[in-house]
């Protein structure tokens, strides 16, 4: 079985979430109940903000564009929330090696003046990376034309 789960949708649309179901709304991507069940799922978007880290921080956080709650009882960790958009992201597409840092694996990744696990998931939104490299090939740099 494959999962996909959007966490921004429910950032960008909390208001008319709560219009619409009322208390459930809390219960949306019910994130911390499908990983203690040992559920695998990837993180994606179809809305704003559609950045991976973006949508990590708001499975860490569960918190919508206004500040209010998205039901916190339902919150990853942050290893959990990465892990979401590159690992389970390569187990969802059929590729296992797929967002891992393991021999033989594709070479596209991004490289971090410093970890988003030494920060606040708040902050990953803001963060950029120093490099991006897809199939072993630089393909962006901050202030580069590569």
């Amino acid at each position: 079985m494959r999962i996909s789960v959007q966490p921004a949708l429910a950032y960008t649309y909390a208001r008319e979430m709560r219009q619409a179901w009322g208390p459930l709304a809390g219960r949306n991507n019910p994130l911390a109940t499908m990983a203690a069940l040992g559920l695998r799922f990837a993180g994606g978007s179809d809305t704003h903000p559609c950045a991976p880290l973006a949508g990590a921080s708001i499975a860490v956080t569960r918190r919508a564009w206004d500040g209010s709650s998205l039901g916190g009882h339902e919150a990853l960790t942050p290893r959990e929330a990465l892990a979401m958009f590159t690992r389970e992201a390569g187990h969802y597409t059929g590729s296992g090696a797929l967002g891992t840092l393991v021999p033989g694996a594709p070479a596209d990744l991004a490289i971090w003046a410093r970890s988003p696990l030494d920060l606040a998931p708040q902050e990953w939104p803001g963060l950029r990376p120093d490099l991006v490299a897809v199939a072993g090939r630089a393909v962006w740099a901050p202030d580069e034309h590569l």
